[in-house]
């Protein structure tokens, strides 16, 4: 301090210098705490995206396959209905008639088949199976069926026993002749004894000079004569027992040819019954489905149902059910600059603008999936990636739950963690500068 400043300058430096230092140390602590508390304190971020509710089921579309003329319905547009309610009829009477036709055809092929099963096997006499025979007993049309294969199979067996007739007739005609040139041959063969012994005889005359030559030479032909009609006798037996193998042979191909017929209309009768079993199978199918139900609770909607007598094309909507009691799903839309913070099976908050005046906490919900890709807009010139988020209805009031309705807008709040405040300050600065100082 110099000798030319009075105390009063003297006091008033030594505040002002007080003053300074306390303003500097309180802008230091200020500072320094405000800054302590940006690195230290944790702020939530996540990611807000708008969606829509809709049903994690889709509306049911009610079709029928094959179409038809209705011949009832029973509900309109806006009723309630339960699984398994009868929604509409439709008129049974072409499934019905082709049931019954392919039925009645089904049957008699079974009678037939039976019949066809006795041939193959060359039984005599035809039975039927015991349901076939009591089908008969209450049914005319299945007795003429019977009475038909039955004159089918007595007319069949008796072309066969016919021929075997035929033949049984030639081979005792065979046997006949057999046995006549087996006597043929066995007098032939006591008259070449005979004739043998004579010849003998006459020979040894012959030497004493008691005969003449010329009986002799006569002796030995008639022996030869005999030989010949011996040794005929036996190529006549042979050829005839031939015959008579052939005879038989004929009656087994016969009955083997019989039995082959059968056996090949079998195979196609086979053949046929199946794609009448198949052809059975769905028109029953389709006799069942002319009563049309309700496959799940719901309401209905955009019914065609107006008219008795009106015609359903195959294939055609006849009306929607909306599921009732179905979980609920949001569908937001995630900007791509956010969606790396998304994950399936994470948490969401989900508020609906519709119940805002109420002040309600927000309910809860879970990431179902996301779009495996970004989805375009051309519309609306915007991108974004698809997320389903599951509403957790037990978080939302009673009361609102029952006015959830399909279509509603809801907000999404999809926690990605937590960093500190300073970073949060700073974060998008350092990222501005990163991209402002890099060279091009």
């Amino acid at each position: 301090m110099s000798g030319s400043e009075s105390p009063v300058q003297s006091l008033y430096m030594t505040h002002a210098t007080r003053a300074l230092r306390a303003s500097v140390a309180t802008i230091f602590l200020t500072f320094g705490v405000f800054g302590g508390w940006l690195s230290i304190a944790r702020l939530d971020s996540a990611v807000v995206a708008s969606g829509v509710l809709e049903n994690a089921n889709t509306t049911r579309l009610i079709q029928h396959l094959e179409g038809g003329i209705v011949s009832e319905f029973h509900v309109h547009n806006g009723d309630t209905v339960k699984a398994g309610d009868l929604l509409l009829r439709l008129d049974p009477t072409q499934s019905a008639a082709t049931a019954d036709l392919l039925t009645t055809q089904l049957l008699t092929d079974r009678v037939q088949m039976e019949r066809l099963q006795a041939e193959i096997s060359g039984g005599t006499d035809l039975t039927f199976s015991e349901d076939i025979r009591r089908r008969a007993d209450t049914n005319p049309a299945v007795a003429l069926v019977v009475e038909r294969e039955k004159q089918q199979f007595d007319m069949h067996r008796a072309e066969v026993e016919k021929a075997h007739e035929l033949l049984e007739t030639y081979v005792r005609q065979a046997e006949e002749e057999v046995h006549g040139n087996e006597v043929r041959r066995d007098i032939s063969n006591r008259q070449a004894n005979l004739l043998r012994a004579d010849l003998q005889d006459q020979k040894a005359l012959r030497l004493k000079g008691l005969t003449s030559q010329p009986r002799v030479t006569e002796l030995e032909r008639l022996l030869l004569d005999t030989e010949q009609s011996i040794a005929q006798s036996e190529i006549d037996i042979a050829r005839i027992r031939q015959a008579i193998a052939g005879y038989r042979l004929q009656m087994v191909q016969q009955e083997q040819d019989f039995s082959r017929r059968a056996a090949d209309q079998a195979e196609a009768l086979s053949r046929d019954m199946k794609t009448r079993e198949r052809d059975l199978i769905i028109a029953s199918d389709s006799l069942r489905r002319v009563e049309v139900r309700a496959p799940v609770d719901g309401t209905v909607q955009e019914s065609i149902l107006g008219t008795i007598g009106a015609v359903i094309r195959p294939g055609e909507t006849i009306l929607k059910i909306a599921p009732r009691d179905d979980q609920y799903v949001i569908s937001s839309e995630v900007a791509p600059n956010d969606i790396d913070g998304v994950k399936p099976g994470g948490a969401a908050l989900i508020t609906f603008p519709a119940f805002q005046s109420l002040k309600l906490a927000p309910s809860r919900g879970r990431v179902l999936s996301i779009s495996k890709d970004r989805i375009v807009d051309a519309a609306r010139h915007a991108s974004y990636y698809e997320a389903r988020i599951v509403l957790d209805e037990a978080t939302l009031p009673e009361a609102q739950r029952k006015d959830l309705v399909a279509g509603m807008t809801a907000t999404t709040i999809m926690p990605t963690g937590a960093r500190s405040a300073l970073a949060y300050l700073v974060g998008p600065m350092l990222r501005r500068l990163d991209g402002a100082m890099r060279e091009k």
